[in-house]
């Protein structure tokens, strides 16, 4: 790995990619602000309404996983152009998938605290996230730092899961040709939800992997630092493989 060319490698894709975040992240901004003042504005004229506002980390999930598939392709390309070796781009990818969810978990923990704070006296409105939902049981305007801080460790491995996720169906896709794209576009899904439960009831592997993925399900119910680990873990497999599929991407 070049580290003389790791830095400006980094700082384009960076800054690339936070111009994309920064768009979302104003969405967001405005559909929260949206639904408070809509609210507000109906209950004023005497009727009763409530709104929610409850999808930020699932949202953001959605366009990581998005940017991971329509980017990687395009920077490994440019970046071998310009003389940037292969082991240089993945480390480089890394740390700016790392980066830029630890930016947008802060972020949208802070979005998400500030909305509670300002509709925290109109029981018509609702602003919450995946861990309150799954942890506090609806009870999020009172939420101590620790769960803060949990809250935002859980929406980072999500985000480097669904951002690795992006990557490796792209570059997966990147090593097929036209037939196997074919093939794997209609035979996985199909694989998923009809062949795999078949598979997981009907046959001895099955039920022993079925057995397998209800340990790592009751685990990761245990609680938010258990499920952080099973998003991390997940993640540091699918960027190994993602390593794999990049060392011998036949970029053209």
């Amino acid at each position: 790995m070049n580290t003389m060319n790791l830095r400006p490698a980094y700082k384009y894709r960076f800054c690339d990619m936070v111009k994309g975040i920064g768009v979302f992240y104003a969405i967001m901004v405005v559909v929260m602000t949206s639904v408070m003042g809509m609210v507000s504005y109906t209950a004023s004229n005497g009727s009763e309404v409530t709104g929610s506002f409850s999808a930020f980390v699932f949202a953001a999930s959605i366009t990581l996983f998005i940017i991971g598939i329509t980017t990687i392709r395009e920077d490994l390309r440019l970046m071998l152009q310009n003389g940037i070796g292969r082991r240089t781009v993945f480390v480089s990818e890394l740390l700016v998938v790392l980066s830029v969810s630890l930016l947008l978990c802060v972020a949208g923990e802070l979005l998400i605290t500030i909305g509670q704070a300002v509709s925290a006296n109109r029981s018509n409105v609702v602003i919450t996230d995946i861990y309150q939902m799954l942890y506090t049981n609806g009870s999020n305007y009172h939420m101590s730092l620790t769960q803060h801080v949990e809250s935002i460790a859980l929406a980072f491995g999500i985000y480097m899961f669904a951002n690795l996720a992006g990557m490796f169906i792209s570059l997966l896709f990147y090593r097929l040709n036209k037939m196997w794209m074919l093939i794997t576009a209609i035979g996985v899904p199909i694989f998923i939800f009809i062949g795999l439960p078949v598979i997981l009831t009907q046959t001895r592997p099955g039920l022993l992997l079925e057995s397998v993925f209800n340990m790592i399900v009751a685990f990761a119910l245990k609680g938010p630092w258990a499920l952080l680990i099973c998003f991390l873990l997940t993640a540091v497999l699918i960027g190994i493989v993602n390593w794999l599929m990049m060392r011998r991407a036949p970029v053209k």
